[in-house]
Formats: C-alpha cells, sequence, structure tokens
C-alpha cells in the first residue's frame, strides 16, 4: 500500500470534489504561496482552506439574511389578496453575530 500524501483527502470524500482551472494575479498566487509555506501546505490546499471558509462565511450570511426577512415581515392574509403595507410587521430582534478571528 502506498503512503498517502500530507495534503490527500480521505479517499471516500473525493466524490466530492471537482477541479477548477484559471489564471489568478502573480502577486495573489504569492501571497497564497507565503500562505501554504507557513502552514506546511501545498498551494492547492491553501486555496481550498481560503474558498471553503469564504463559502461558509456566506452560508452563514445568507441564513442570517433569511432569518431576519423571514420573521421581519408576517402578513395577516396571503400577500396576494392584500398589499404589504396592511402586513403585521413584527419588530426584529438582533441576532449575535459571529466575531471575525
Amino acid at each position: 500500500m502506498r503512503a498517502r500524501a500530507k495534503n490527500a483527502l480521505p479517499l471516500e470524500r473525493h466524490n466530492d470534489f471537482i477541479e477548477i482551472r484559471g489564471h489568478l494575479p502573480r502577486r495573489v498566487i504569492n501571497v497564497i504561496d507565503a500562505v501554504a509555506i507557513n502552514q506546511g501546505i501545498n498551494r492547492f490546499a491553501a486555496l481550498r482552506n481560503i474558498l471553503t471558509a469564504w463559502a461558509d462565511e456566506k452560508v452563514r450570511e445568507a441564513t442570517l439574511i433569511t432569518r431576519v426577512n423571514r420573521f421581519a415581515v408576517e402578513p395577516s392574509a396571503p400577500v396576494s389578496n392584500q398589499s404589504l403595507t396592511d402586513a403585521t410587521v413584527k419588530p426584529i430582534q438582533a441576532l449575535p453575530l459571529r466575531s471575525k478571528v
């Protein structure tokens, strides 16, 4: 059996990935390479970590937007039968924001 690379993904997860290709500015790649060297991983593992964190933040952002909008306006009748100006408006409660680390 062959030894697995340090940055290899679990075998059962390979079907969850697709290949991407493209061009990025040299200065961006230089920063990504420096981060990868500092973390002891390869360039693509660093990119995967960056993009995964970005995607997680966007999902969290969308979830908060959905929660706020779901509870902000609750029509007392279907919207098609009544204008939103006649809707019952409930106060929006502040949701705790995750601090950036």
